[in-house]
């Protein structure tokens, strides 16, 4: 499986992305819980392209990938992480929107 890591903050956000999904996964050190949610969000998006970039990378280098398949695949994604980041970003507005209360 081709996995792409990124992180943010000092390291304090950690994203790995896959191609379809299924290992997926955002750690956040507890400490970014204190940050406003427009800079929290402004972090798992860096993290994000940078997963992304290195996963994109790896694509590229695999040499049995056709022009073909990486269009179709790129383009899944594209997909996938366009509603992730619209469900990341509900998450932390709900928490910005209980941490106000």
């Amino acid at each position: 499986m081709i996995l792409g890591q990124g992180t943010a903050a000092d390291g304090m956000v950690r994203v790995t992305v896959s191609l379809d999904a299924t290992a997926d996964d955002i750690e956040l050190d507890p400490r970014v819980m204190r940050m406003p949610s427009g800079v929290l969000a402004e972090h798992l998006r860096d993290a994000m392209r940078a997963a992304r970039r290195q996963l994109f990378d790896r694509l590229a280098e695999d040499h049995e990938t056709s022009g073909y398949d990486l269009e179709k695949h790129l383009d899944e994604m594209h997909t996938g992480y366009m509603r992730q980041m619209d469900g990341y970003r509900r998450i932390i507005d709900d928490i910005n929107r209980r941490l106000g209360s």
